[in-house]
């Protein structure tokens, strides 16, 4: 194609490092799908052929390989986490880790009947439980919060 430029995506990593990222990361898909592409190029693929093979817009293959020339393999890995914004600042999460710990027994219910009235923030009783457990630490059994 006219226009077009051939990018090195080697001037910031070798093909064994692109090796390794690969089996490094399988499980994150999205970094692997980049990758992976990487590795067709470096085989000797248009930017067409892979993004046909990848079920990818050439535009974004492209992209991916742009983004791998000037940063290596860190770049491409995402950097949007996505979704929506949390309810609960970091400062209103360790408000309540400190409510919380002030409690000799405390319910996942109680817990959710408290970020409703100190936060005025409501949240569903599996989304306490992921508070909970996922960015609290705590441990819960039978709607009870076991103290860290």
């Amino acid at each position: 194609m006219v226009g077009k430029t051939k990018i090195n995506i080697f001037s910031n990593m070798s093909k064994s490092e692109l090796k390794e990222a690969i089996h490094e990361y399988v499980i994150p898909h999205r970094i692997y799908e980049r990758l992976y592409a990487m590795k067709l190029l470096s085989e000797g693929y248009s930017y067409d052929m892979v993004a046909y093979k990848m079920g990818k817009s050439y535009q974004t293959i492209h992209r991916w390989a742009k983004i791998c020339e000037s940063e290596g393999i860190e770049g491409l890995k995402p950097n949007y986490e996505g979704g929506r914004p949390e309810k609960l600042s970091k400062d209103d999460l360790v408000k309540l880790d400190e409510m919380i710990q002030g409690y000799d027994e405390i319910t996942t219910d109680q817990v959710h009947d408290l970020i409703l009235n100190e936060f005025n923030v409501e949240y569903s009783m599996k989304q306490v439980w992921v508070i909970l457990t996922q960015k609290l630490d705590y441990k819960c059994k039978n709607k009870i919060v076991i103290p860290k």
